[in-house]
C-alpha cells in the first residue's frame, strides 16, 4: 500500500513537470485522481472499441458502479475503491501498449484485465474486502454475474483469490 502511494505520488509529480500536449495532461490528471471519465475521454478516444469494448462496457461501467455503491462500503472499503480506480487508470495510461500506440480492442482488453488482480491486491483486497462481511456484500451489489462468465474474468478472480490464500 505504501509502495502504491509512493508510486502514485511520483506519477503525479511527473505529470506536473512533464512536457505533454493538453489532452495528455488532462488524461494524466484524470487517471491520477481516479476520474471515471478517463475511460470514455481518454481510453475510448485512443482505442475506439464502442459500447461493447473494455473501456466503456467494463472498466468505465464498473468505475461508475463502484462510485454509485461507495456509501455501502465502510471507510476502508471506500479508500480501497479510490486506490483501485487510480491504480487501474494509471496502469493503462503508463503501461498499455494498446493505449499508447493505438492498438487493437483485444490488446486493450487483455492489458486492462491483466491489471485487475495487481491493483486489487496492492490496494488491500484480501484484508479490506474479504476481511469485512459488509464490504464483501457491497462488492456483490456492484458486479453483474453475466460479466463474470468469460474466461478472462474467471481468471482474474482466480488469480486474486489465490493470492489472498497465500
Amino acid at each position: 500500500m505504501l509502495l502504491l502511494k509512493i508510486a502514485l505520488s511520483i506519477l503525479v509529480l511527473y505529470s506536473i513537470v512533464a512536457f505533454t500536449s493538453g489532452s495528455e495532461v488532462d488524461c494524466t490528471q484524470m487517471a491520477t485522481s481516479g476520474n471515471c471519465n478517463f475511460y470514455s475521454e481518454c481510453i475510448e478516444k485512443h482505442v475506439p472499441c464502442g459500447e461493447d469494448g473494455y473501456a466503456l462496457h467494463y472498466a468505465g461501467k464498473y468505475c461508475n458502479k463502484f462510485g454509485d455503491e461507495s456509501s455501502c462500503f465502510n471507510e476502508a472499503g471506500q479508500n480501497w475503491i479510490n486506490d483501485v480506480r487510480i491504480c487501474l487508470e494509471v496502469f493503462l495510461l503508463r503501461n498499455s501498449t494498446a493505449y499508447r500506440h493505438n492498438g487493437t480492442c483485444e490488446e486493450l482488453q487483455k492489458e486492462g484485465f491483466s491489471s485487475h488482480p495487481l491493483c486489487y491486491l496492492q490496494s488491500g483486497f484480501c484484508k479490506v474486502i474479504l476481511g469485512s462481511f459488509q464490504n464483501l456484500l457491497c462488492l456483490g451489489k456492484v458486479f453483474d454475474l453475466s460479466d463474470f462468465l468469460s474466461q478472462v474474468a474467471i481468471k482474474q478472480v482466480y488469480v486474486t483469490l489465490q493470492e489472498c490464500l497465500k
